[in-house]
């Protein structure tokens, strides 16, 4: 029998080569499945609801509420499959949506880009420090990005006001301070100081930024977006999306930033964006939101930088969303492997009960949750 000291050393020694070998392993298979996700790069793959723990006649039952409330589409992705997906005439898989208050969570995704890559050191930079201020206006000396991307500058922009100016984030910031930053949230144009800070750190628009990099990435088709008078991309809506495209965006964010393999935003970004931003604004994540304060009031919504959460009745609690005006939403729920993208054409006097509604209908047909 060899000696205790001599037993302990071969124990070690297995030890020392095992736990690489193991790590090893780990990175190999972790790569391999990777591989094997098919990543939807070039196309969405289909396949039947039943295939993945979704029940056919449950989604039915939610194809029957959406077509009885002007949708216009309405696509459900699980286990990175495309298990169904509707269009209402006259749109089809090739129509671009305009998803309205959408781009805010698209800027916002844009702004976490800019961070991995460097061009932002990070979203608690003050706007001054990189939009300059000739206008000395002290009321910007401690508004940040992240005020910006949650709406709590304490500016109080007119929307009707901005537009009709040639340069609309300039408006914005020569305008004087209501409240402190970060401690009154409201519903406003803030993004467009969002859409300028990318423009001064990318030197490149909002729109070609996230196209160059996001876009590209993800496989998105070149898309129109809306920009002000002096090319600034608007930050407010006007990005115009196929709903497969939009369903990518959902992806990337149910996928915590990462897309084949590449880590495209930070880690832990998307953890920050939608976790609501503060007691003084529960109504804004971090920009993956989008719906006006009036739209949806009851429970609260809850808005982090650019994407709305809150507690639906059947959803569950994880569940966060990018939401425009009149019914345009894409939703990630990540405890169910679930991305939702629906567009349509409802008044505000209904996206309170159609949304919440139809996102419980399809909850409810996943039958292994």
């Amino acid at each position: 029998m060899a000696p205790m000291r001599f037993r302990i050393r071969r124990h070690f020694l297995a030890i020392g080569i095992l736990l690489p070998l193991s790590a090893a392993l780990l990175i190999f298979f972790a790569s391999q499945s990777d591989a094997r996700r098919d990543w939807p790069s070039a196309a969405w793959q289909t396949d039947n609801p039943s295939s993945h723990g979704v029940s056919s006649s449950g989604l039915a039952r939610a194809e029957s509420y959406a077509a009885a409330n002007k949708t216009h589409s309405l696509l459900v992705i699980r286990h990175v499959r495309l298990i169904f997906e509707k269009y209402y005439p006259p749109f089809t898989a090739l129509t671009a949506f305009d998803g309205k208050s959408v781009a805010k969570s698209l800027i916002s995704i844009a702004i976490g880009r800019a961070v991995h890559e460097g061009l932002l050191p990070s979203i608690e930079t003050p706007v001054h420090k990189i939009l300059g201020d000739s206008r000395q206006n002290a009321s910007w000396q401690s508004v940040t990005v992240r005020h910006a991307l949650n709406m709590t500058t304490g500016i109080e922009s007119i929307y009707a006001d901005m537009i009709a100016t040639s340069d609309w984030p300039a408006y914005i910031r020569g305008l004087p301070g209501t409240h402190p930053p970060g401690t009154v949230w409201h519903y406003k144009s803030d993004p467009m100081i969002s859409s300028a800070v990318i423009s001064a750190v990318a030197g490149v628009n909002a729109r070609t930024y996230f196209q160059n990099t996001i876009g590209r990435a993800l496989g998105l088709a070149d898309f129109a977006w809306g920009q002000d008078p002096s090319g600034y991309t608007d930050g407010n809506g006007g990005a115009l999306l196929t709903s497969r495209d939009m369903a990518k965006i959902g992806y990337l964010m149910l996928n915590d930033g990462m897309w084949n393999g590449d880590r495209l935003l930070p880690r832990d970004w998307v953890a920050n964006v939608t976790f609501p931003s503060q007691s003084a604004s529960r109504q804004y994540a971090n920009i993956w939101a989008g719906a006006t304060p009036t739209a949806i009031t009851s429970p609260p919504i809850e808005y982090g930088l650019g994407w709305m959460c809150r507690k639906l009745n059947g959803v569950p609690w994880d569940a966060y969303w990018a939401f425009g005006g009149t019914g345009q939403f894409i939703v990630v729920i990540p405890s169910l492997d679930l991305v939702v993208v629906r567009t349509g054409s409802n008044g505000p006097s209904n996206d309170e009960t159609v949304f919440p509604t139809l996102l419980a209908n399809i909850v409810a047909a996943v039958a292994d949750k």
